[in-house]
């Protein structure tokens, strides 16, 4: 009989133990997928803020790169320029490219144009090349590109004409306050037989005054 009391007794004992164990498994669960929710939601706040700094890095080196593009090309046009006529989003000149069989100089036009999408490079008689500074969707978005041209500073220097182009390229962001998104400016010292300034440079979003 007492052996009988000591299994019941030991039994019972052992039956509480187990469900002491579960107890605290179903604590430790709770718990932990407290801490995991906790976690999660913290993550998923974070994520679109880093996402949303990748997508303007990206944007700001795009936009940095079109602008190296177009600032480079403008830069070898105006050392080598002949004639030059700057309006506010219109940059046309004639410059050399060389000399003709005969001595003469060998003279190309160029015309620079700010347009919506972006800078259009014309040479000679052929069709314009456009320089995008506006990527796909930007526009729902709200976004416009702009800018100008402005010539100041014109000097005759026994003969010849110097002055300095400045060339301003931006994407604004809508609103009322049209902040600008992204800027780039080039300032060049020039000099040639004819240097001609037209009005003064567009405002921000490319538009005419």
């Amino acid at each position: 009989m007492r052996n009988t009391k000591k299994s019941r007794g030991h039994g019972e004992g052992q039956r509480k133990g187990r469900r002491r164990r579960v107890g605290m498994t179903v604590l430790e669960l709770v718990v932990g997928v407290g801490v995991l929710t906790l976690i999660l939601g913290i993550v998923f706040q974070v994520l679109p803020t880093v996402s949303r700094q990748e997508r303007d890095l990206d944007r700001q080196a795009q936009f940095a790169q079109a602008a190296q593009t177009v600032f480079t090309l403008l830069k070898s046009d105006l050392r080598s320029l002949d004639r030059l006529r700057a309006g506010p989003a219109r940059l046309d000149l004639t410059r050399v490219i060389g000399l003709s069989e005969t001595g003469n100089e060998q003279i190309e036009p160029v015309s620079w144009v700010i347009a919506s999408q972006g800078v259009t490079e014309i040479r000679g008689p052929g069709e314009g090349r456009l320089h995008p500074f506006l990527i796909p969707g930007e526009e729902a978005l709200g976004r416009s590109f702009g800018g100008g041209f402005r010539l100041t500073g014109i000097r005759d220097e026994e003969g010849t004409l110097t002055g300095e182009v400045t060339i301003d390229l931006r994407v604004v962001e809508a609103g009322p306050a049209a902040r600008p998104a992204l800027v780039a400016t080039l300032s060049v010292a020039v000099r040639g037989r004819a240097l001609q300034a037209l009005g003064s440079a567009s405002p921000a979003g490319g538009e005419t005054p």
